[in-house]
């Protein structure tokens, strides 16, 4: 029997640990069902092969203690929303792992609005603000039946996941401040640039001397040189 500390394994892990196929696929459901890790596909698949298994083995019999199986395994699977009224055996061969992960508590808190992201409904599970049946339940793989009723504690404030709006409008302000930081670098640098040229110009007139004053200054070495007449 075993020590109760140490429980087997409620799943069987994968024969072919490297198939790329089947890494692919369970990526995608650990994304999509927002699952902690590929364990819990491995719980749900082994799950799906006891039901299959055991209606094989169902089929081929037609006394009494087969029947009443039958009946019980219809109506489980009737009592988890799996399976239809008025459904068959045969039915159960077409369940896959997708129809026992769209029962889980998390993936149904958050296809009923009550999170925004399948993350964001296992933190609220595992936190205790969900409740079923008036009761806390702290298990994101629970699968809930169709009596089963889901609330919420209103009283906690949630963290909210932004919207697309929200983020757009934060990045056309980002941008618009950006424009006018750019504008106002652009201008000062307009203006010193302008400011240096015009001293540079200034510099330049006051060495240069005007055209006049040099043509004065000519005739005036010119008349000095020249002899005044009755001289010598």
């Amino acid at each position: 029997m075993g020590d109760p500390k140490f429980q087997r394994k409620k799943y069987e892990t994968p024969k072919k640990p490297w198939d790329l196929v089947r890494i692919t696929v369970e990526d995608s459901l650990i994304r999509k069902y927002g699952l902690k890790n590929k364990k819990e596909v491995w719980k749900t698949q082994s799950l799906l092969r006891k039901y299959r298994r055991i209606t094989r083995l169902l089929l081929g019999k037609n006394d009494e203690q087969s029947v009443r199986e039958k009946e019980q395994i219809l109506r489980k699977l009737y009592k988890l929303s799996l399976l239809d009224e008025g459904a068959e055996l045969e039915d159960v061969l077409t369940l896959t792992v997708e129809s026992f992960l769209g029962r889980r508590l998390q993936t149904l808190v958050f296809l009923n609005g009550i999170a925004r992201t399948p993350g964001q409904a296992r933190q609220m599970i595992v936190h205790g603000h969900i409740k079923v049946n008036g009761g806390v339940v702290r298990a994101p793989s629970y699968l809930l039946t169709r009596e089963d009723v889901v609330s919420f504690d209103k009283t906690v404030e949630v963290m909210k996941v932004p919207e697309v709006k929200e983020v757009k409008e934060e990045q056309k302000v980002s941008e618009v401040k950006e424009v006018k930081e750019e504008q106002k670098v652009s201008e000062v640098k307009e203006v010193k640039e302008e400011q240096k040229v015009s001293e540079v110009k200034e510099v330049k007139e006051a060495k240069e001397e005007p055209k006049e004053v040099k043509e004065v200054k000519e005739e005036q070495k010119v008349s000095e040189n020249i002899p005044e007449a009755g001289g010598e």
